[in-house]
């Protein structure tokens, strides 16, 4: 904040000296104290994320139109490498969306300008929005591109997950090499900051379903919930945590497989809970975060155990 008042006095006086015609140079000290009043307001909006005091400004928005001039903003880019840019609208008018739309435009540049960095010449970037009607209250926007997918890095990491977990199910493998067994792992466990995870399920005695989920998003649940009546237990945590975890029986998981094409994957009973357990550390939530400290088996009468 001690940094704009200094940066408000140059501005004014490059302004001032532009009016009098005094310098030219003064076109490029205003240009530049103006990119880094830019770089301080992002700098405050970080702090403010960091520190969960991010000012959000909610008015009534017209989500479509921006929408639209967010994907015209980067025409020109797109079309500098030959790159197809489009929007995707619903057909029927949108109410008003509530929500902070200088903060969401934000959040569109920068998976805008992702997009067309590493979309190759040719490709295509779509912007879509849509509305959902069963939820009068909900809008999803996505980007999606034909950019160059999952790497060869990740690749890796997916595999040598999928044999870890297989092999901790085996039990004269787990002996043999000492490992703790684990149905999944979630990228961010690695220390790799990107959205994805591995569930190995064994439907049968050494019989093994491998689920890659890269972008994950749970689209529906069941309305009963369960427990894992053992507990969880978790890869990241190397101790017993007492208390019930309650977790929606069916859910469906939608996302992208290891070739960028776009699955939908249901689960039930302990392949549901595995899913969702993954899918909340990507979210940044251990399973004992889910148990009350008060009363660690509260409602257990109202779950069924499994």
């Amino acid at each position: 904040h001690e940094l704009r008042t200094p940066l408000a006095v140059i501005l004014s006086c490059a302004e001032a000296g532009l009016d009098k015609d005094v310098c030219p140079e003064l076109s490029t000290i205003k240009n530049e104290a103006l990119r880094t009043s830019r770089l301080l307001n992002d700098m405050l909006t970080l702090l403010s994320c960091d520190t969960g005091h991010l000012d959000i400004k909610p008015v009534r928005t017209q989500l479509d139109t921006l929408v639209l001039n967010a994907c015209e903003a980067f025409e020109n880019m797109a079309a500098s490498k030959n790159i197809q840019i489009s929007a995707s609208l619903p057909e029927d008018a949108l109410p008003d969306c509530v929500c902070d739309s200088e903060r969401i435009t934000q959040v569109l540049t920068i998976f805008l300008h992702n997009a067309v960095s590493y979309t190759p010449n040719g490709g295509r970037i779509e912007l879509a929005l849509t509305y959902c009607k069963e939820r009068r209250t909900s809008y999803e926007i996505t980007v999606t591109d034909t950019g160059v997918g999952i790497m060869e890095e990740d690749k890796k990491h997916i595999n040598d997950m999928i044999e870890y977990l297989t092999n901790s199910q085996i039990e004269e493998l787990a002996e043999k090499y000492q490992l703790r067994p684990g149905m999944g792992l979630s990228a961010i466990q690695l220390g790799i900051p990107k959205r994805y995870f591995v569930v190995v399920h064994e439907y049968e005695e050494q019989k093994f379903d491998n689920y890659i989920i890269i972008n994950p998003k749970m689209v529906s649940n069941s309305m009963e919930k369960i427990y894992v009546d053992c507990g969880e237990g978790c890869l990241s945590v190397n101790r017993e945590v007492e208390g019930i975890i309650p977790r929606y029986a069916r859910v469906t998981i939608e996302g992208y497989d290891i070739n960028g094409n776009k699955i939908r994957v249901r689960g039930r009973e302990e392949l549901a809970v595995a899913f969702q357990h993954e899918l909340d550390h990507l979210n940044g939530i251990l399973f004992y975060d889910h148990i009350d400290k008060n009363n660690p088996y509260k409602d257990s009468d109202k779950y069924r155990a499994i």
